[in-house]
């Protein structure tokens, strides 16, 4: 919507001239239409909408991915290299009537059209970013009211995907279990199952929490999921040990990790599922691997099913495009992988 507003302004200014000069053709003012005179117009502007689709297209993404210093730096060259262009057209004064210099060369008017032109270049810089900021303000309050709109089918959309009846009847079992033969791990797991539930209720509607917060509830699910499971299926966790102030959204990747306890196999000998959390340039990086089951229902790369695409959904609304979310299966072996900003580019999420 934004470019087409852009590519409608400058196709307008670019067919002002030469409709001008058709009309006062049509209505007798004029002989003909002027190419010559057409084409000056048509310079004229040019700069302008050169000086638009640099500071457009490459220098303004930098001020809204916040990096400042380099977009001013940079701004102000281009906008010195477009000063320089416009005054070398009148380096020395203008000449007399008679042609003779009046003033010593070098001499720049301060109040010249010449002058009058770099201040309009500066203003379309300033208007351009301007636009900018309130197409993406309003983008923004958009995803926002989506998000709102999505919190309450979110949170029960993890109770009754994630966290399902199964998956409670089967833990209160193990607990049940271990409470005459293992009192202490039976209390452990109670502890971790109550701040598992709280997670999910306190937190399962937000958009944006904490990595912190995301790998503690995976751990958490974890552990209990242990409960269930023979000790001969591998279950490798691997985390950053140095956790940033990176957000994550809540509970994604817990659905992940789901998926791979619900759909893995658990009986063979070579059973596994491998979790890896990193934190790499920037980005959070995730991927879980797992063996299926050998009459599991295939899954076309890169989709993973209904939950998968509500993940993906839910990215979607945070990142826009900036994000990646992939499956791959390989005979018995699925594996998937997500990629995501250490922060959206929404600040305001």
């Amino acid at each position: 919507m934004e470019l087409k507003g852009f590519a409608l302004f400058w196709l307008v200014l670019f067919a002002v001239t030469p409709l001008m000069y058709l009309f006062q053709w049509a209505i007798g003012r004029d002989s003909g239409v002027s190419l010559t005179v057409i084409l000056e117009n048509w310079m004229e502007i040019l700069p302008y909408f050169i000086l638009f689709c640099i500071h457009n297209f490459l220098l303004a993404p930098l001020f809204f991915k916040n990096r400042l210093l380099l977009y001013f730096t940079l701004s102000t060259g281009v906008f010195i290299l477009f000063s320089f262009y416009i005054l070398a057209t009148i380096i020395g004064p203008p000449p007399g009537r008679d042609g003779s210099v009046e003033t010593p060369p070098g001499n720049i008017r301060p109040f010249s059209p010449e002058t009058m032109k770099i201040v309009i270049g500066a203003l379309l810089l300033l208007v351009n970013l301007g636009i900018k900021a309130m197409v993406r303000s309003v983008e923004n309050e958009k995803r926002m009211q989506e998000l709102r709109a999505e919190s309450l089918s979110q949170k029960m959309e993890v109770l009754r995907y994630q966290i399902n009846p199964h998956f409670f009847m089967n833990t209160l079992n193990n607990i049940q279990a271990l409470v005459l033969t293992e009192p202490d791990k039976a209390t452990e797991c109670i502890s971790a199952f109550s701040k598992l539930m709280r997670m999910v209720l306190s937190e399962g509607s937000a958009a944006l929490i904490p990595l912190e917060r995301e790998l503690s509830f995976v751990d958490h699910f974890v552990s209990l999921m242990r409960l269930q499971l023979p000790e001969s299926l591998e279950i490798t966790y691997e985390k950053p040990k140095a956790v940033t102030d990176a957000e994550v959204p809540a509970l994604v990747m817990v659905s992940l990790v789901e998926n791979a306890f619900k759909h893995g196999s658990k009986s063979r000998p070579d059973a596994f599922i491998r979790i890896r959390v990193s934190l790499e340039n920037g980005r959070v990086e995730f991927r879980c691997a797992n063996r299926r089951e050998a009459m599991a229902i295939p899954v076309s790369p890169g989709e993973g099913g209904i939950g998968n695409d509500n993940v993906r959904k839910r990215l979607e609304l945070l990142y826009g495009t900036d994000f990646t979310l992939k499956s791959r299966e390989d005979g018995d072996l699925y594996e998937i992988r997500m990629s995501i900003p250490e922060r959206p580019e929404n600040k305001t999420l």
